[in-house]
């Protein structure tokens, strides 16, 4: 067995069960050869992906985790009837990258009110 982080085939040194608690209950092992451990131990970020294309799961650290959403604003046209949003996401290399993009509002309506807005009965 080998290293699950993306582009690593060195042998398994460390295997790290992560737990999903909630009504989803699941578990799945992260497999790290030693160098990459050290990092995770030193507080490297890391995530896992299912990759599709080679139909396996693998970890993302460095340059290959995605970026972080660290700002959204909202801003209503009136006018147009839309509403502005603008994100900021940051690279791992701190980077940034502001995404900007028009929502009609009603179909912000409609996202919202059958993604968010739900009463505790429907989700039953």
């Amino acid at each position: 067995m080998t290293c699950q982080v993306l582009r690593c085939s060195d042998p398994v040194a460390h295997v790290e069960t992560v737990r999903q608690q909630g009504p989803d209950n699941w578990q799945v092992d992260a497999v790290f050869c030693a160098s990459h451990w050290a990092q995770v131990q030193d507080g490297a970020e890391w995530t896992m992906d299912y990759q599709h294309e080679i139909q396996q799961t693998v970890i993302l650290m460095g340059e290959d985790l995605p970026p972080q959403l660290v700002k959204a604003n909202y801003r209503q046209h009136i006018a147009i009837d839309s509403v502005e949003t603008t994100l900021v996401l940051r690279r791992h290399d701190g980077t940034e990258d502001v995404v900007r993009f028009d929502i009609p509002k009603d179909k912000l309506r409609e996202y919202l009110n059958a993604n968010i807005f739900r009463t505790a009965a429907e989700d039953d």
